[in-house]
């Protein structure tokens, strides 16, 4: 390792050159094929279908592809053009997490558009290290090109608009839109709503929205041309949502009872989120409640509470907007 280190030093700060390196190991009395073996690149005959192969990796192949990898963040880093500070930095924050290590490898890679970060080129990578693309073969063997397609495309539309979505939107009315049609949970607005900047706020949900993709995707751009967002929506629709909205809506509905195996009656009320919020008068419907002692004074006194917080964030939304 300290020997790959120097030559990476030495390479990254141009101090040396092949012919060099030649005169160097003759020297040593080392045999130049050495060289010549490092400089050789044995183009890949790949089994892999040509449409995945021009493909990104979605996420979901990174993870399982990361605990395949093995003891070669370095040489895999390196092979797909990470400093050795990057891959530095990536071992400390993980540690000894072999794992996350890889897998922070592959999207520091894969974030960097230099080049199209395509399944094809990590495989060439994969073999230009003598690793072999056996378990990359092995990941993407059930794929489907067309959801890889469409990952790229809700990846890059979000990407595009990033700045502008975290920077110019108030998420509080898109929430109760997303939680209405079950693409996020109570859980997940609380995940989000944690953070005390809104721009921390609205980079949590994007993350949520990128990485659940449809019917994800399009409930939150039907929320932002709703709430007054129209010109980021119309930047963010593609293809995929030419849909009618009622189709969107209920696989969103699906996609809540398969994936949360909640009670039905939270799903209800999840569904009727936004007329619970906005069309109901709290003060006797919690008078009511309490007189049953179904809920305490002081739980009365926490939804009163709640009620005014969330009204002086819409005040700061409008004040923001």
């Amino acid at each position: 390792m300290v020997k790959f280190l120097t030559l990476m030093h030495l390479k990254e700060n141009d101090e040396i050159t092949f012919t060099e390196l030649d005169n160097g190991l003759r020297e040593m009395e080392i045999t130049p094929h050495t060289l010549c073996v490092v400089r050789q690149r044995k183009q890949v005959k790949s089994s892999i279908p040509d449409d995945i192969l021009d493909c990104i990796p979605s996420d979901e192949i990174v993870d399982r592809l990361a605990p395949l990898i093995g003891k070669i963040v370095f040489q895999l880093g390196i092979e797909l053009g990470l400093s050795v500070e990057e891959i530095e930095s990536i071992k400390e924050k993980c540690d000894r997490d072999l794992t996350e290590q890889n897998k922070e490898v592959l999207f520091a890679w894969r974030k960097d558009r230099t080049v199209k970060p395509t399944i094809r080129v990590l495989e060439q990578a994969f073999v230009n290290i003598g690793k072999g693309a056996r378990c990359l073969k092995e990941v993407v063997k059930d794929v489907d090109p067309n959801t890889l397609k469409a990952v790229e495309i809700v990846t890059d539309k979000i990407r595009e608009n990033e700045n502008r979505i975290i920077q110019d939107i108030q998420i509080s009315q898109i929430l109760d839109h997303m939680m209405t049609h079950l693409v996020i949970s109570a859980d997940d607005r609380l995940g989000i709503e944690h953070y005390p900047r809104h721009d921390d706020q609205n980079k949590a949900l994007l993350d949520i929205v990128t990485k659940r993709r449809e019917p994800a995707y399009s409930v939150f751009v039907d929320g932002l041309r709703n709430y007054g967002y129209e010109d980021i929506a119309n930047d963010l629709k593609c293809v995929a949502q030419e849909t009618s909205p009622s189709t969107t809506l209920v696989s969103a509905e699906d996609e809540g009872f398969s994936v949360w195996n909640v009670p039905l009656y939270k799903v209800r009320l999840q569904k009727n989120y936004v007329k619970v919020i906005t069309d109901i008068q709290h003060e006797s419907i919690v008078d009511h409640l309490i007189s049953k002692e179904v809920v305490s004074v002081d739980d009365g006194k926490k939804i009163e509470s709640v009620k005014h917080h969330r009204k002086r964030q819409e005040f700061d939304g409008h004040a923001f907007a």
